[in-house]
């Protein structure tokens, strides 16, 4: 690709990105959950080089002005907008997923305060760490940090933009935007 990057417009790029890389990256996305960190971090190289792949920019320009030029969120954000929007699949369709809404089992809380009307999944204490990846608690503590209102939202499209909206406030990387 790096070879007939200089002949390919910027839509012919995001396009051969889409199609052929990204898609693939999303799709199994939820296999990343179970990643170590220097895996996690190698994914995202490759991530932020598709990035600098489509903007054309010096190897030397930090990856989030490329991510931010495009539009994209940073590589953890991203895979935590997927496993979100598929917990939202499985909160507010349950009869789509019956055996994954089986493993989401909501908290109820006994006491009345303000926050008890909203949705919030029960995670489970592991013994080890590989417990700690586990399918409802991979989901559940990320959804339970989630405000109020985007966990109480019940349209699938409407929730993603939100929480896509969100995301985007929280970059993890401290670098500056640029002027």
């Amino acid at each position: 690709m790096y070879r007939i990057k200089n002949f390919l417009t910027p839509t012919a790029k995001l396009t051969i990105a889409h199609t052929h890389l990204l898609s693939t990256l999303l799709y199994a996305s939820p296999v990343f959950s179970f990643l170590n960190k220097r895996e996690l971090n190698m994914l995202s190289l490759a991530y932020n080089h598709i990035a600098r792949f489509i903007t054309g920019s010096p190897y030397r320009t930090h990856h989030c002005h490329n991510l931010r030029q495009l539009g994209w969120l940073e590589l953890p954000n991203l895979l935590k907008l997927n496993q979100l929007t598929e917990a939202c699949k499985i909160i507010n369709q349950p009869d789509r997923t019956p055996s994954l809404s089986s493993i989401l089992i909501p908290y109820i809380n006994l006491n009345s305060l303000r926050s008890s009307n909203s949705t919030q999944i029960r995670t489970i204490k592991a013994n080890n760490s590989g417990g700690d990846a586990l399918f409802a608690n991979s989901i559940g503590k990320p959804w339970n940090s989630l405000p109020n209102n985007l966990r109480n939202t019940t349209s699938h499209n409407q929730f993603k933009s939100s929480l896509k909206d969100y995301l985007k406030t929280q970059w993890l990387c401290p670098c500056p935007e640029p002027d």
